[in-house]
């Protein structure tokens, strides 16, 4: 019991300084990235005959940052196609939100969608439509969001990934580059 309350202090004390447990934040406050999988086990979430930017990258200075430093938001047009970035079971499928939950347990998360064309126990492919890209978060353009969570002790982190068809070495996709 004391050991849980313990953690759970270090949880509040952490989450106010905007630092997550295990990350380390910088002398400006940026939360230094690592843990990049040595594997791309993911596609980018689009059909790849289109480039789409970066709006914001992981670990950065705006919203990316605690529990969301591993998120992407790519800046796309309303409405765009967006597809699973991995194989998996669908376990959230609503109007602006559609989660994967993939074989290993961990989740892909696509948020601002105009639509989702997926119900909730449906198995998709990678690569397979799961909706249309919308408008919302804490930018100044539209952009899909993406991240892939894990729970790790009762809290959603995100993770780091890489894509296969990014056309670049295992690492964290820049921000303001477009892709693929």
């Amino acid at each position: 019991m004391r050991s849980e309350l313990g953690k759970i202090s270090l949880l509040f004390a952490l989450a106010g300084c905007g630092v997550a447990p295990g990350i380390r934040a910088e002398k400006d406050g940026v939360e230094a990235c690592a843990g990049y999988p040595a594997a791309a086990l993911y596609v980018l979430p689009w059909v790849t005959t289109a480039a789409h930017p970066v709006v914001e990258g992981n670990c950065g200075a705006g919203t990316h940052r605690g529990s969301d430093r591993y998120a992407y938001a790519f800046g796309m047009a309303v409405g765009t196609g967006v597809t699973a970035a991995r194989a998996g079971t669908v376990a959230v499928a609503g109007t602006d939100r559609v989660e994967i939950t993939h074989a290993d347990g961990t989740r892909g998360v696509y948020e601002s969608l105009s639509a989702s064309s997926v119900a909730a126990g449906d198995y998709v492919a990678a690569r397979q439509a799961i909706g249309a890209s919308g408008e919302a978060g804490f930018v100044a353009q539209p952009v899909l969001a993406f991240k892939v969570t894990q729970d790790v002790d009762g809290i959603d982190e995100s993770m780091p990934v890489s894509f296969s068809d990014a056309g670049t070495a295992i690492q964290p996709l820049k921000q303001g580059s477009s892709y693929p």
